[in-house]
């Protein structure tokens, strides 16, 4: 049997890899799906303030999610915009999605590496150890509560001052000044406003802390069911004493 403090180790590690799995998934859905884009299209009427038919503008959301994705290396398309067949991103535009698209492929090699881990501790700890099962099933429900602590707490600083933490995010995760976009050259900034990201940032949050707290319900049935399981049998070694 693996000792305590290894098994702990292993259990940390588990619940963070999952964590960072499930927080890849939680952007990812959203991000993703066109679905979501046609709504906020049609909410913010998108197609008519940059002057290109819905056709299009759907077109180049999917070319935009297929480059960030690595199935497609030319970002730049034709289309009609306001009557004239043009070039639709500018260079700082293209020179910005290269740096989405490095950062996407980047958060895909980690989470591939962390699901590597996380399989390989979650037979550790299962196979190995059997008799420290409630460490690993509490660390899940503590790992997970702090995490949507944490994560309300953003929440509620985006809800104070979005702007602030949008600036932040993109000085921490961009190292120049291509994502300050001039809405007047560049069409990106108009398809996807400030509203846009703040809707996103809801169904990350709300996505995220869904998958999490039936993390955490999972955890709490498996530790009720591995107590019920040990003290039966406690009783069943008492029985055995007296007889």
């Amino acid at each position: 049997m693996l000792k305590v403090k290894l098994f702990k180790l292993c259990a940390i590690a588990n619940v963070l890899c999952l964590i960072l799995i499930i927080l890849y998934a939680s952007v990812c859905l959203p991000t993703f799906s066109m679905w979501f884009y046609r709504w906020q299209y049609k909410l913010h009427d998108t197609a008519n303030l940059i002057g290109v038919s819905n056709t299009d503008l759907e077109m180049l959301t999917r070319n935009l999610m297929r480059y960030i994705l690595g199935f497609d290396d030319n970002l730049q398309i034709n289309v009609s915009v306001s009557g004239t067949v043009r070039p639709f991103f500018s260079d700082v535009e293209i020179s910005h999605m290269k740096d989405v698209k490095s950062l996407f492929m980047g958060a895909f090699f980690v989470v591939c590496a962390s699901l590597a881990i996380f399989l390989m501790t979650l037979v550790l700890c299962v196979i190995k150890g059997r008799e420290h099962k409630k460490i690993l099933y509490k660390t899940y429900i503590i790992a997970s509560i702090l995490t949507i602590c944490i994560f309300t707490f953003l929440a509620l600083w985006s809800i104070i001052d979005f702007e602030s933490i949008f600036i932040l995010f993109h000085k921490m995760f961009f190292n120049n000044q291509d994502w300050l976009l001039d809405p007047s050259t560049d069409f990106l900034i108009v398809m996807y406003p400030i509203e846009f990201f703040v809707t996103i940032a809801v169904f990350i949050f709300v996505l995220f802390t869904v998958f999490l707290t039936v993390v955490i319900f999972i955890a709490l049935f498996l530790l009720k069911k591995y107590k019920k399981s040990k003290l039966i049998y406690s009783k069943m070694s008492d029985n055995q004493k007296i007889n």
